[in-house]
């Protein structure tokens, strides 16, 4: 971990050595013991998940969207402020850079117990963009030069896919490192955990806003929450292999649901009203309030 979370005192990159045996390090000058104890819990935990890489891909190939890159960039990551970038891949000396700016945001709304999960799943979301190559700011804006609208909600739909990927894949690690096999149940408790106790203060620490791409993000999030618990509570099977993002037309009167760019649900009627109801509640960051109407809503629609 290159700076502590109480503390930023950055380094410039070409100063970092090359080489490091954790994958975690710091170069601030002075370390808090809360920091030393943090950091040395995240390089145990990606010691193991690189340990476990192959066993995850067995069960599921998409987990290789994350282990890739983390294995890849094996020299480490480093906690620096950047101006607009969530990630920095260095390709010379194979780390990359998290912006600290958002490490801190986090710390703010993470209870301190779930912090360091928080910042493997910050990782694994990030590593994840690496694989669907977007890993610079400059691929970014490529792909919204086809037109901005366009690229902003692809981007949205990649960043959903993204936080799937870091739950999904932590959480079969967490199965794996208790049950040392798959289990059905177990997966689907640490997917609750995962989703409920961290990606949720991460929405809240990164809130929505009137942007459609946003809000569908915000919307897709909240619809797989809605069946994560089902399935954790209820002991129901997981209705969902994939990210769900949601589609709506202007009328708001239909919805679409694509899986990993596959049509789950086509040009659905839906409420109109209803879906205002939600979509405003998203705006605002009544996330709770939206998930009850999407549960509603989800009810109403035909059978899957």
């Amino acid at each position: 971990m290159a700076q502590g979370v109480e503390q930023v005192n950055s380094q410039p990159a070409e100063a970092i050595p090359a080489a490091n045996p954790v994958f975690f390090r710091s170069y601030s000058r002075r370390d808090s013991k809360t920091d030393n104890e943090l950091v040395h819990r995240l390089n145990t935990k990606v010691r193991q998940i690189m340990k476990h890489a192959r066993r995850l891909a067995e069960i599921d190939p998409q987990t290789e969207e994350i282990t890739k890159p983390l294995d890849h960039y094996s020299n480490g990551v480093i906690f620096e402020p950047l101006e607009d970038d969530s990630h920095l891949p260095n390709d010379s000396n194979r780390t990359i850079i998290l912006n600290s700016k958002a490490i801190i945001q986090l710390t703010k709304e993470v209870p301190k117990q779930w912090l360091h999960i928080s910042l493997l799943v910050f990782l694994c979301h990030e590593a994840s963009h690496i694989s669907q190559r977007v890993k610079y700011r400059e691929d970014v804006q490529r792909m919204k030069g086809v037109g901005k609208d366009i690229g902003e909600k692809r981007m949205g739909e990649l960043d959903l896919r993204s936080d799937f990927l870091a739950a999904h894949t932590l959480s079969l690690f967490f199965m794996l490192h208790d049950r040392k096999t798959y289990n059905r149940r177990e997966y689907v408790r640490w997917f609750y955990e995962v989703w409920h106790k961290v990606c949720k203060a991460m929405l809240d620490a990164f809130p929505a806003s009137q942007r459609e791409d946003k809000q569908q993000r915000v919307f897709g999030y909240l619809l797989m929450s809605n069946l994560i618990s089902d399935a954790h509570i209820g002991n129901y099977p997981l209705e969902f292999e994939a990210e769900l993002w949601p589609v709506w037309g202007d009328s708001l009167g239909w919805l679409s649901i694509y899986s990993n760019g596959n049509p789950l649900l086509s040009g659905s009627p839906v409420n109109s009203n209803l879906m205002e109801q939600i979509l405003n509640n998203i705006s605002i960051g009544e996330y709770d309030f939206a998930a009850a109407g999407i549960r509603e809503l989800w009810r109403q629609l035909p059978r899957r």
